[in-house]
């Protein structure tokens, strides 16, 4: 395709949502399933503080999580539009399979008589881009792209193409200086081997390849994307001329870049040789993030917490006995996220991540540990078979919260009565059984059998109890 403006836009054809179903197996995972919870109204769930704004497919709130007290940004689909609400609910089947420290996390969506509601967690620190506009040092970058980075090369990892990285799409988790990057926007998201469709209407044309102009999308769409980012934040210009379309068009598909101004002359020679990199044309010889991750213009930006000998020992010995306490565990560090101790868990979890693919594995695990002194080379497998839960032979980011949550503090009676919303003390077996859909019955009869039960409710003061003798943690 040239450079003409008149592109022909085909309105996609929208099939049934195909909703995974849920894994029968003997462990409890932590990737959630893709379900909808009935309500009357949201308010049941939440309090709205007030609406963050619009966008192509409904309405984003701020809001309050009555039952956790932690907030959330919900997105409000009305029913009315069945192509949009078949987008979101296809955004949250994709988010759903995604554990990432740098990727937006998803928790649940609502259904009322009107609407959908998609909950993700909280993100208040703006775009990358805006934080950009008021600093801008290269080392700082550095950190920040690395971190965008890591994301997209686990989400090509996992065969999902982004297909619209821009200034809109990575932002930052706060605006303190423990902020770290959130991959969004994942509605033009895709699986690589079943992508045919560009939908023109949510791409921004400044970010596009020069295969993307030309409706052929893969993973090295996204290097070049991100490309055009990284050039915005280190020199304040685009990549390519503005204002005329067909100008920036051909030289989009020309790879013409404007390497010629100050801006970008002023970056480390490492640095601009990674961009001329990422601005290839055929996205064949275009690096991977993979490779990307390797370029010397990250040898010293990758400032992460480092892993301690007490952190290293307390992984080592985490365990938790049943499969049920595991679910139980999981869901309660769900409802208590967003403060900024999960930030430094991901910092720990970077440091682990020494190849940047989003999970840890056996020989990281051993070359970190070493690297502070712990030599568990006979307990290796012990360790992963406690922390790998379902058996992928890695231990993902999720799996590594529950190892470094300090189960002394969060649980204690005053935080379950919150994460299960009862001030009775007290939380019924239906409701555990809505908490995990897929726990046994047999696991169930071992809580049962542990907690007092009175007419299907058992107090949380007795569930406490239980949890406290399955997990194993110093």
């Amino acid at each position: 395709m040239g450079c003409s403006t008149s592109i022909h836009i085909e309105r996609p054809i929208h099939k049934k949502l195909t909703i995974p179903p849920l894994r029968s197996t003997q462990k409890l995972s932590t990737r959630k399933s893709l379900m909808t919870v009935r309500l009357q109204s949201i308010n049941e769930k939440y309090q709205i503080i007030r609406a963050l704004g619009s966008d192509a497919i409904g309405t984003l709130f701020l809001a309050n999580e009555i039952q956790s007290n932690c907030l959330r940004t919900l997105r409000e689909i009305s029913k009315h539009s069945l192509s949009k609400a078949f987008e979101s609910l296809s955004e949250f089947s994709i988010l759903s399979q995604l554990e990432h420290p740098n990727i937006i996390k998803i928790f649940e969506v609502y259904e009322t008589f009107k609407n959908f509601y998609i909950v993700l967690e909280n993100i208040s620190g703006g775009t990358l881009l805006n934080k950009f506009r008021k600093a801008g040092f290269e080392a700082e970058t550095a950190r920040f792209a690395h971190e965008l980075f890591s994301a997209l090369n686990y989400l090509h990892g996992q065969g999902f193409v982004h297909s619209n990285v821009s200034s809109e799409s990575v932002v930052l988790s706060s605006s303190g200086d423990d902020a770290v990057v959130k991959l969004t926007g994942f509605l033009n998201a895709k699986q690589v081997k079943v992508y045919k469709e560009v939908d023109w209407t949510r791409i921004d044309l400044e970010f596009c390849s020069p295969e993307t102009l030309k409706a052929q999308i893969c993973e090295k769409s996204d290097v070049w994307s991100a490309g055009v980012l990284l050039f915005i934040l280190l020199t304040s210009k685009s990549p390519f001329p503005r204002g005329d379309l067909n100008e920036s068009l051909e030289a989009i598909l020309k790879g013409a870049v404007e390497y010629n101004n100050s801006g970008f002359n002023s970056i480390s020679k490492p640095g601009q040789n990674l961009i001329r990199s990422m601005f290839i044309v055929d996205p064949e010889q275009r690096p991977s993030f993979e490779d990307l991750l390797k370029h010397p213009w990250f040898s010293e930006s990758k400032q992460t917490l480092p892993i301690t000998y007490n952190i290293a020992k307390k992984i080592s010995v985490f365990c938790i006995k049943s499969n049920i306490a595991r679910g139980l565990l999981n869901y309660i560090t769900s409802k208590l996220s967003g403060s900024k101790k999960d930030f430094t868990i991901i910092k720990y979890f970077m440091s682990l991540d020494l190849n940047n693919d989003g999970k840890v594995s056996k020989e990281e695990i051993l070359t970190t540990f070493q690297q502070v002194g712990l030599n568990v080379s006979t307990d290796i497998d012990f360790i992963m078979k406690n922390l790998d839960y379902d058996s992928s032979g890695f231990i993902d980011y999720n799996e590594l919260i529950l190892a470094l949550t300090n189960w002394s503090e969060e649980l204690k009676v005053k935080n379950l009565v919150k994460v299960f919303l009862n001030t009775d003390g007290y939380i019924s077996v239906q409701d555990l059984f809505e908490i995990l859909p897929d726990v046994s019955v047999e696991d169930l009869a071992k809580l049962k059998k542990q907690c007092f039960e009175e007419k299907g409710l058992i107090f949380i003061k007795d569930l406490k109890k239980f949890l406290k003798t399955q997990v194993v943690y110093i």
